[in-house]
Formats: structure tokens, sequence, C-alpha cells
């Protein structure tokens, strides 16, 4: 797999209700307009801009949601090609990201108590890569909130000295993606990357 280019659209859909489950992204493999609860209730989401690639979700909803509450966040990202995008994530408090309906990384409240574990909210809080198709990538979150619900997110750049030709490797133990090794250009595809 070789990195490619990517960019995200500047407006997500965020709906909210405690009913949305941890694996509720896995069923958002195209923007949506709606999402319909596992009661029946179809609900309609609040547009979300990101500004400095960051988002105060209690900000936009008008209100401070109680501490667990759940959200699923859904946005679009355009690659260049096929291939792997270096993409970052942080939240408050627990997430999990999916592309295209496949679970890519996460800090979820069943698994990490501990959440996201960093107070910056940022997308370098958590680094990983995702596998992206050329055109839109649907890119979806399952969140619960800390105390101040907001979220970073984006693309980051390749390595320095690598380009968009250079290959890489990683390694990952369950759902934490624990090295990420860059070999150079090779004609081989060495992803050999997968979640638990």
């Amino acid at each position: 797999m070789r990195f490619v280019s990517a960019s995200l659209a500047p407006v997500w859909k965020l709906f909210v209700a405690n009913e949305i489950s941890e694996d509720a992204p896995a069923s958002v493999t195209e923007p949506i307009e709606s999402y319909t609860l596992p009661s029946g209730e179809v609900i309609k989401p609040v547009d979300v801009v990101f500004e400095e690639e960051r988002a105060n979700l209690n900000k936009i909803l008008g209100r401070l949601v109680p501490v667990g509450t759940c959200g699923l966040l859904v946005g679009v990202l355009e690659a260049e090609d096929d291939g792997v995008v270096i993409y970052g994530a942080g939240a408050d408090w627990w997430w999990t990201c999916y592309v295209n309906g496949e679970k890519t990384f996460g800090r979820p409240r069943s698994k990490y108590p501990n959440g996201n574990s960093r107070g910056t909210i940022l997308k370098t809080d958590w680094v990983f890569p995702i596998r992206v198709r050329k055109g839109a990538n649907t890119i979806a979150f399952h969140l619960q909130s800390g105390t101040y619900w907001s979220i970073g997110t984006g693309v980051l750049p390749f390595a320095e000295g690598q380009d968009a030709g250079a290959e890489f490797q990683v390694q990952s133990t369950g759902f934490e993606v624990a090295d990420l090794q860059l070999i150079g250009n090779t004609t081989r595809d060495p992803l050999s990357y997968h979640v638990g």
C-alpha cells in the first residue's frame, strides 16, 4: 500500500442519542442525513464545522451534555487514489473511528476506562494509518462525552523525507497500533494491520 494525499470535507454530521452503540459506525458506509436508533426512532443530525481541525461539540449543541452521552459523527475524506492515509484523532473522552464501515482505531469506554487519556484533544493525540479508496471515503466516529465534549481529527503529513510513494509496515497488537515503521519505497504491499 502507498501513502496517498487526502482532505476532509469541512462540514460533518453529528447524531446524538444514548442508544447509539459502540459498533453503530460499522453500518455507516456513506454519508447519511438521518440515523435510525434500535428503538426505531429516526434522528436528524446537527452540522459540525471544524475550526483548526477541532470541534467543541457542547458549544455546537448549545448545551453541556452529561458525561457518557453517545454520538455518531460522520464526515467525508477525499483521497487522490487507493492507498493509506496517516490519520489522527483525540476526543473528550471515549471514541472509535471507522472508515467505510471498517473499525480502524479507538479508545472506547468498554476497553479503555481512561478514554483518550490525553487532555489535549488534538488530531495528534492518537495517530494511525487508514486504508482508503480513490474518491470519497466515509469517516464515522462513535463518541462518548467526557466533561468538555470535543474532538480533534484530521489527516497528518507523511513522515519527513518521505513522499507519497513511501511504503510502510504496521505492527498491531489488538486495537492499538504499536509501531509504524517506514521501510522506504518498495514494490511489495507490506501492510500487516488489523484491529481486534
